[in-house]
């Protein structure tokens, strides 16, 4: 099944994709598996995700403190413009944010990302249905970010796309509803964007 969503500059056509979570343990990534992680100890589940029609599937990782941390997913998508669209699961606030990186552009939100991509969208969802399915778009009430700061950054590319990507930054919604806190972190290391590389 194939779906084509228009999203300011961005767009998402069909994929699957795996799922990993971890808590205050630290950063982790992976395209194959899912994984747990707390403070006192360790556990993981191994699982799998299906392929798309078209693009990337996504993995994921999250990153936490305190709360419960967050979901992650990355897939690649290429077109008339190459795209990464990358997902969150806020499982603390229960929210879907999506992040648009597009190339070649200089993108429209200050996010640093490494030449020729920029970001061009930061979306946020009260609703998580679907959310890490970058093959549609989550249901519910949508809200565009207005200003985003930090980078995205890469490893070394030796493609169109890079297999991985690492985020630290801060995305910024204005009148946002009682649902939505203005200010979103968005940090994640070492996810693996799908579709990117063999």
């Amino acid at each position: 099944m194939r779906g084509v969503l228009w999203l300011g500059a961005a767009f998402i056509v069909g994929c699957g994709g795996t799922t990993s979570i971890e808590g205050a343990g630290g950063a982790s990534s992976s395209s194959t598996s899912a994984s747990t992680t707390g403070g006192g100890g360790d556990a993981t589940t191994t699982g799998s995700g299906g392929a798309g029609a078209s693009g990337g599937g996504g993995s994921s990782s999250s990153v936490g403190g305190a709360a419960p941390g967050a979901e992650w997913a990355a897939g690649a998508f290429p077109g008339g413009l190459d795209h990464i669209i990358v997902a969150k699961h806020d499982l603390a606030q229960d929210i879907c944010l999506r992040i648009f990186v597009d190339a070649p552009t200089s993108g429209s939100l200050d996010l640093m990302v490494p030449e020729p991509w920029g970001v061009n969208a930061i979306w946020a969802w009260d609703s998580t249905v679907d959310c890490l399915d970058l093959s549609t778009s989550p249901p519910g009430t949508a809200e565009l970010a207005i200003a985003a700061t930090g980078a995205i950054t890469f490893p070394p590319v030796t493609g169109v796309y890079p297999c991985s990507l690492d985020i630290d930054g801060e995305a910024s919604f204005q009148d946002a509803p009682p649902w939505l806190v203005p200010s979103q972190m968005l940090k994640v290391a070492m996810l693996t964007i799908e579709g990117a590389c063999p």
